[in-house]
């Protein structure tokens, strides 16, 4: 089928478009419509929306009407541009000035040639606009259009895209939540652990971590500060839309015992019809009257207007019902047309008219703003779809950019100290509660540090290690003092990190013991007292049972190095690998007797069935343990490989500056050097 052309021209140039006309249905353009200008017969556009090719006859009459600035001028220059229409210009006398809008557009033939020589010119003109057509068509193959309704359905795809752009349109919340998710998601493709081909860029020393960073610093300051001005960009911009064409009445339809009969001074309407069309201020600022360059029109092809009334205002209350009239102008002569006349409308404020129409009528808007627009409703949706995209994308980025510094600011951990990662570590169970917590307190600063913690005992913690399997082992216990087969680790780095204190606990059920002196507890361990009457307790003739820990354990290390010193120690009568199974054991057993470090000890839970004894008449306190007056307390170590990554070590770092000395643990700056050497 050969494709629709407009022809828009000034009055006095109508013979020869006449002849332009001519030539065009000879060359089987049969569907030609002509726009005249500044005649009786002016046209606004009226057919530009429906039409593939569009001539502009240009000449300075054309260029000054208000045809060359109307809002489907605009929309036909844009399709233009996107390469759905061609508009071609066909200069019919000299133009001073031309609008840069059509500077940039094909011209067929210049004005001398047609002066000279029109009949040339013409027969150059279909030449012309086929070779600059985007999508050429041959006139050979041309059939009738018969009329009527097509009732091909458009491709599946088109349909498919057509209603996810209605849904959009219709729901641009979902666009956020859609972006937060996608955002979320690829954090966590991003997130080493879950890739482990990104893990080798998780270290700062990585040349292309680091020129990453480096783009980042660069950009982030160019494209917030824009992001943020497109956001906030003000623009003045009314919108119409259809959203209601409804048959009033269709007297060869309508058939009862009654006809319903329509009379419009003294004429009857068989085919009338109700329009609803809303205005709405969908910009950033209100519109005032000034604001308008001209009415806004509404103009009806074929013409058929009868009447036009504001239907509602939002909000209600905005114009007295008097005034409404004001803004009404009707075409009462032709009944072509309906203004509008410079509407005030504040923000998100709307009007709706009820147009009646003798029959179904196409419908043209014309109308310009003072730096303002003047566009359909799909249109404004569109731009603030392209805002919610934007919103969205922002929104994604500024967690990202904002979570790191407020986490850093609430749980005091500098920005400087995070590294991107994923490390394994095995904490001692004396150094686990305070190790979890120090593991939870960095990652919620450092969003993108990975960090997997176990519980083990210190030797096998210091096991994983030497395997590979850990990065990092606490242990209260030397891979030296431990023996063979640890005292053959090699390429371990030791970091004292803080004094650990451990205490004596005894079953509740035994009364009258307060303190025990060092020979007592090792008298106790060895099997010379097997009864608590042997050292003062109640009930006298209670067994004596001895809780300890594993031989894999730095807590029964450091009991048999500084308690026991070494004396002959028998095996306990039960012994457990984890600090909480020994204090649960004690509570529950009469007559138990164990230890632990302090800070678990001291836990709540088991208050109620155990009581904390003296060594010596020395509690466990600070003062006790710098004077080196008590002395069941060890060096607590983390361990790392002698190469560590740059995760693991900003993470012992962390710890060394993290680490709460409450009473469990003490600093190694509060203790004198001498104090320390005999516990090294």
């Amino acid at each position: 089928m050969a494709p629709k052309i407009v022809i828009a021209h000034a009055a006095q140039d109508e013979p020869l478009v006449t002849r332009i006309e001519e030539k065009l249905h000879q060359s089987g353009f049969n569907q030609v419509i002509k726009d005249v200008v500044n005649g009786e017969n002016q046209q606004d556009g009226s057919h530009m929306d429906e039409t593939e090719i569009i001539l502009l006859a240009m000449c300075p009459e054309l260029l000054s009407s208000s045809y060359s600035r109307s809002v489907n001028m605009n929309s036909a220059l844009e399709r233009h541009k996107e390469g759905r229409g061609k508009i071609f210009l066909v200069l019919m006398r000299p133009v001073k000035g031309l609008d840069q809008r059509f500077a940039s557009l094909p011209v067929l033939a210049d004005h001398a040639s047609l002066q000279k020589d029109q009949e040339s010119a013409l027969q150059a003109l279909i030449p012309a606009m086929l070779a600059h057509s985007t999508q050429p068509w041959d006139p050979t193959k041309i059939h009738e259009d018969k009329g009527g309704t097509s009732n091909a359905s458009p491709p599946f795809f088109t349909r498919i895209l057509t209603g996810v752009d209605d849904f959009l349109l219709a729901h641009p919340r979902f666009i956020i939540a859609l972006a937060i998710f996608i955002g979320l998601l690829v954090g966590i493709l991003l997130e080493p652990s879950v890739n482990p081909s990104l893990q080798s860029l998780t270290q700062l020393g990585d040349p292309r971590w680091a020129n990453w960073l480096q783009i980042l610093g660069v950009m982030l300051p160019i494209l917030i500060p824009s992001f943020v001005g497109f956001l906030l960009t003000k623009s003045k911009r009314l919108s119409y839309e259809i959203i209601e064409d409804v048959g009033l009445l269709n007297n060869q339809k309508d058939r009862g015992e009654n006809d319903i009969k329509l009379m419009v001074n003294g004429r009857q309407e068989n085919k009338a019809r109700v329009m609803m069309v809303r205005l709405k201020n969908t910009g950033d600022e209100d519109i005032k009257r000034d604001d308008y360059e001209s009415s806004i029109r509404f103009q009806f092809a074929p013409k058929s207007l009868i009447r036009c009334s504001i239907h509602d205002v939002a909000p209600p209350d905005k114009f007295p019902p008097e005034q409404l009239r004001s803004f009404i102008k009707l075409d009462k002569k032709n009944q072509e047309f309906v203004e509008i006349v410079k509407l005030p409308l504040k923000r998100r404020e709307l009007v709706n008219l009820k147009i009646v129409t003798r029959e179904k009528a196409g419908l043209k808007v014309f109308g310009s703003m003072n730096d303002g627009k003047i566009t359909p409703m799909r249109n404004a949706q569109r731009i603030s779809l392209v805002r919610t995209w934007f919103l969205a994308l922002f929104i994604c980025l500024l967690p990202g950019l904002v979570m790191p510094t407020v986490t850093s600011i609430i749980y005091g951990t500098p920005l400087s100290q995070c590294v991107s990662g994923t490390i394994n570590i095995d904490s001692s169970t004396a150094f686990n509660d305070t190790m979890k917590g120090l593991v939870s307190s960095y990652q919620r600063t450092c969003l993108f540090a990975h960090i997997n913690q176990e519980s083990k005992a210190s030797l096998n913690s210091l096991s994983d290690l030497k395997s590979g399997a850990v990065q990092i082992a606490s242990s209260e216990v030397t891979p030296q003092e431990a023996g063979p087969p640890y005292s053959s680790y090699t390429g371990l780095q030791e970091h004292r990190v803080a004094v650990i204190v451990f205490t004596m606990f005894i079953n509740k059920k035994v009364t009258g013991i307060h303190s025990l002196t060092q020979q007592q507890i090792v008298k106790i361990y060895n099997g010379t007292y097997k009864k608590w009457g042997d050292v003062g307790g109640q009930p006298a003739n209670l067994p004596i049972v001895t809780v300890g820990r594993s031989d894999e354990s730095g807590t029964r290390h450091a009991f048999i190095n500084f308690v026991m010193k070494g004396q002959k120690m028998n095996e306990p009568a039960q012994t457990y690998s984890s600090t909480q199974t020994v204090l649960e054991r004690v509570g529950k057993q009469d007559g138990a007797i164990g230890y632990a470090d302090l800070g678990t000890t001291n836990e709540k839970q088991y208050a109620s069935t155990i009581v904390t004894i003296e060594i010596d008449n020395q509690a466990p306190t600070l003062d006790q343990v710098a004077s080196n007056a008590y002395p069941f307390w060890a060096i607590e170590r983390v361990y790392t490989r002698s190469n560590p990554d740059q995760l693991t070590i900003a993470f012992v770092n962390y710890i060394k500056d993290n680490l709460r000395t409450d009473g469990t643990f003490f600093s190694l700056d509060s203790i004198q050097k001498d104090v320390l050497a005999t516990h090294l």
